[in-house]
């Protein structure tokens, strides 16, 4: 697919996929506890989908209506489940599989097996299940053995540890306590894992090192609306306010969002940006425009979708961008740390990596001529793809169905913005 801009006459009105850190959780829940279900809207999302197949692994019923999912039947335990390379559903997968007494082999992309999983592992451990990791890396697990009464996991390197916990603990027992070790990273998907299971009739509340789980209710039928994602809709913002004099117009967003990455509305904000939700519009949406930044500042460990969306600002804005503990973004899809320097560098921008911060500003002024973007990177080629078209150049997107793990439509939403795409 080729892209390119002319880094001006950017305008017009976009829609954000679904969230599928909510979708995800809420598809994978309603098939482990036998909760008839429907759900939507979804992006479907490979992520989605992949959440989605497992369900349909475990024996429960499926049916689209729409944008929708409707979810009923009996769970039975999966001999194989492919959780493809979503970290998602494959770690919550292992607990809920270990909550159910189920014998299961797992498989999926290697990229994923190559990620670290050992800490919750060794929790599910601790209560009894077994697994065996065979050559690809991934495991076959025997948990027919579990006596879950005794959680502890350390959520210093994932957050999804813990909502993979907590989620498993709720299906075993009526009321659980979990210790959790270490600095969480990323506390606020774990908000996210605690209103998912409010709808379910389940009570997550955390004191300090400890989270109560205990159930109130077991609804029959649960309707779930899904928000939009605002890790998605981060591109597109920062893609306005860098160069979009008559603006954009971001749609399917929930203005009182408690998903943590909605706090870029007031990061860009709070370094000067045109950017407000339109308050005469029928919908919640978000209005911004090509602005005059200060120097941004985004951790990492608390927003590592954000970063990548934040460093284009160092590529463009002059007072730049710092990030914070940016070696977090080499254990996800791909080391995202080495992408975005090298992004940078492509457009001359002054990279500093130094004391566990990076720091981007532009430098000498570039325009490289046929750049080619050979990143499977969901997150990485939406920000190369806006890079490409706010310099006024031109790139090969050598895997574009790649962003289909989270926005399915993106190229097509950039098309709106009259970047000229052509696949």
């Amino acid at each position: 697919m080729r892209i390119s801009g002319n880094g001006s006459d950017i305008s017009g009105t976009v829609t954000v996929p679904s969230s599928k850190s909510f979708s995800q959780r809420c598809i994978l829940y309603a098939g482990f506890s036998e909760t008839e279900a429907r759900i939507g809207p979804l992006a479907f999302s490979n992520d989605e989908n992949i959440a989605l197949d497992i369900i349909k692994s475990c024996g429960l019923n499926l049916v689209i209506s729409g944008d929708y999912i409707e979810i009923s039947g009996k769970f039975s335990c999966p001999d194989l489940i492919n959780v493809g390379e979503s970290g998602t559903s494959y770690r919550i997968s292992l607990g809920l599989l270990s909550a159910r007494g189920c014998r299961t082999e797992i498989t999926g992309d290697r990229l994923l097996a190559a990620r670290p999983i050992g800490p919750l592992v060794e929790s599910l451990e601790r209560c009894g299940a077994r697994f065996e990791f065979k050559p690809d890396g991934f495991p076959v697990m025997d948990a027919a053995e579990t006596i879950m009464e005794e959680w502890v996991i350390d959520g210093s390197l994932s957050s999804q540890y813990v909502t993979s916990v907590l989620m498993a603990s709720s299906l075993k027992n009526d009321r659980s306590v979990i210790h959790v070790l270490g600095r969480t990273v990323s506390p606020d998907y774990l908000k996210i894992t605690e209103e998912s299971l409010d709808l379910f009739g389940i009570a997550a509340e955390r004191s300090g090192n400890y989270y109560t789980v205990t159930r109130r209710s077991r609804p029959d039928k649960v309707y779930i609306e899904i928000e939009g994602d605002f890790s998605s809709a981060a591109v597109m913002l920062v893609f306005g306010v860098l160069g979009s004099v008559d603006g954009i117009r971001v749609r399917g967003l929930k203005r009182r969002s408690i998903q943590g990455d909605s706090v870029i509305v007031k990061m860009l904000a709070d370094a000067g940006a045109d950017i407000s939700w339109d308050t005469d519009s029928n919908d919640d949406s978000i209005i911004c425009r090509k602005s005059d930044l200060k120097k941004i500042t985004v951790d990492a460990d608390r927003y590592p979708d954000l970063a990548i969306a934040l460093s284009i600002t160092g590529i463009f804005s002059p007072p730049g961008v710092e990030i914070l503990n940016p070696e977090r973004l080499r254990i996800k899809e791909s080391d995202r740390l080495d992408a975005i320097i090298k992004m940078a560098e492509r457009y001359g921008s002054h990279v500093e990596l130094r004391d566990k911060i990076l720091k981007i500003q532009p430098g000498e002024e570039r325009k490289p001529s046929d750049i080619t973007v050979d990143s499977k990177d969901h997150r990485i080629i939406m920000a190369e793809a806006c890079a490409i078209a706010l310099s006024g150049s031109t790139g090969f997107i050598k895997f574009p169905h790649e962003v289909s793990k989270s926005y399915p439509a993106f190229f097509w939403e950039l098309e709106k913005l009259s970047v000229k795409v052509i696949p």
